[in-house]
């Protein structure tokens, strides 16, 4: 197989992760105007009891099936019977989630009139399953992914529009909202048999195939409980007004962690390929490179982000939003454990079949994040909420950093951060004077990360980052 390059696929993660948060930015203004609030309210209702349903069909499925096919992505026939065989545990696990979702609908009263917009989002479900995009992520097929995710998202916009005009047309933004996530797999049903020809198949070994997956499905519901649990309970314990300040911010501080995990993403597959292979010299390689490149990232992010909190909500949310300025300020500095704990998490656990480490890392996360919830919220807030995700994030990278020893040889640059903490500074320093010369938020943003990005560049080219050595070594042999 061809070898795609990393860094391409990066950015072509990071345009799909743009676009998933466009389509929201696009619509959410249309929508909850056109909607109102009991309906659209009722779609997020149904969407969060989805994600659940969703979860158990999955399984950890997808992330076993990227780790293990991977490995053997350039045996056509091993890699046939593998895929068979999960996708054949993949619809069984469907099924019985559909079962089980179905027997809710039908005996809890709550749900009885949502039956239809239940079952209409419930599609994703199915779409999922069957389009089986896990095996384009196995073969690095990124191009393929974000041009198809683009396009039905345009499509889905367009649909929107012309058809989502009154307040009961909430049935009808579902089924486009579902197109919208999931449709695109729709077209996964011709692309991928150029890589295999999936069946359903009696040989599941299913014995080998499930622990992992457990183990997996176990990370994934973990992770889910400390994301959520602090929103779940500022309304348990506060009110909906904490709650919507509160949202703002972690919506702001989700975006960031999409974009920045977007680049981790995309060297799972070959980390994966490279450990089976037994390339330990590229494998370290690889993930040195990429460990210098996040840092590099990372710390200009976290530095704009916590010097303008409140321009950025305020613009984004309105004045209603600011007072949740310094819930952004803490989150900014839990995006540094949640990127680094990603990375060592699932670019070096999980790809090493370390998953039981992993789930150790996302159970303590969660059973402290729960506890020191309801410990810190009734204090302190969201503020208090903000500060339980970054001990979370936290501990998860701990744990991921101690149990990847051994794992890698890499070493870490020093004047590399270095070059970082310079930049960051200087940073700080732009945005402090642009406040103290204007007054709009936009144009202080604006200028901001303008001159930030000009002024750290910079120094990272003048200190010789190999992050900015490498980008501008790239460039050159693009214009010879």
């Amino acid at each position: 197989m061809k070898k795609k390059s990393v860094g391409i696929n990066a950015v072509l993660n990071v345009i799909k992760q743009c676009c998933a948060i466009l389509f929201p930015i696009i619509t959410f203004p249309y929508i909850s105007r056109v909607l109102g609030a009991e309906n659209y309210g009722k779609l997020n209702f149904g969407n969060s009891i989805i994600v659940y349903v969703t979860l158990f069909a999955a399984l950890g499925i997808i992330n076993y099936a990227i780790r293990e096919g991977a490995r053997i992505r350039n045996d056509k026939k091993t890699f046939q019977t593998f895929a068979n065989q999960v996708f054949t545990i993949n619809c069984i696990t469907t099924l019985v989630a559909y079962f089980v979702f179905i027997l809710l609908i039908i005996f809890v009263p709550k749900l009885h009139s949502y039956w239809l917009l239940l079952l209409i989002q419930s599609i994703s479900v199915i779409l999922t399953t069957l389009g089986a995009d896990w095996i384009n992520s196995i073969y690095e097929d990124f191009l393929y992914i974000t041009i198809r995710y683009i396009v039905i998202q345009i499509f889905s916009i367009i649909a929107m529009f012309i058809f989502v005009r009154t307040p009961d047309d909430y049935i009808v933004y579902a089924g486009i909202h579902v197109f919208a996530n999931a449709g695109a797999n729709i077209a996964n049903f011709i692309h991928i048999r150029k890589y295999a020809h999936l069946r359903l198949t009696r040989k599941t070994n299913f014995k080998t195939h499930i622990k992992p997956m457990l183990m997996l499905f176990c990370n994934s519901l973990s992770v889910q409980l400390y994301i959520n649990s602090d929103i779940t309970l500022l309304g348990i314990l506060m009110n909906d007004t904490v709650v919507g300040i509160y949202s703002a911010a972690v919506k702001i501080y989700n975006i960031m962690k999409q974009l920045l995990n977007a680049i981790i993403i995309v060297i799972i597959p070959r980390v994966s390929a490279l450990l089976g292979e037994n390339k330990s010299k590229e494998y370290n390689a690889l993930l040195e490179k990429v460990f210098h490149a996040i840092i590099s990232i990372i710390m200009p992010i976290i530095t704009g982000v916590f010097m303008l909190s409140y321009e950025i909500i305020a613009l984004i949310g309105g004045e209603n939003y600011a007072s949740g300025y310094w819930a952004l300020r803490i989150l900014s500095i839990a995006l540094c454990g949640a990127v680094f704990g990603n990375f060592f998490n699932n670019a070096i656990l999980v790809p090493n079949k370390k998953e039981k480490n992993f789930l150790i890392a996302t159970l303590t996360a969660a059973s402290v994040n729960v506890l020191l919830n309801f410990v810190f919220i009734p204090l302190w807030g969201y503020i208090g909420a903000a500060i339980t995700t970054v001990f979370a994030e936290f501990i998860v990278m701990c744990f991921g950093v101690y149990f990847s020893k051994g794992l890698y040889t890499f070493k870490i640059c020093i004047k590399d951060i270095l070059s970082c903490v310079i930049g960051c500074v200087f940073i700080g320093v732009i945005c402090v004077l642009t406040k103290v010369f204007f007054s709009s938020y936009f144009i202080i943003i604006i200028i901001s990360v303008a001159a930030s990005i000009i002024c750290y560049s910079a120094i990272l080219f003048v200190m010789k980052n190999r992050l900015a050595t490498t980008l501008l070594n790239t460039l050159k042999k693009k214009f010879k």
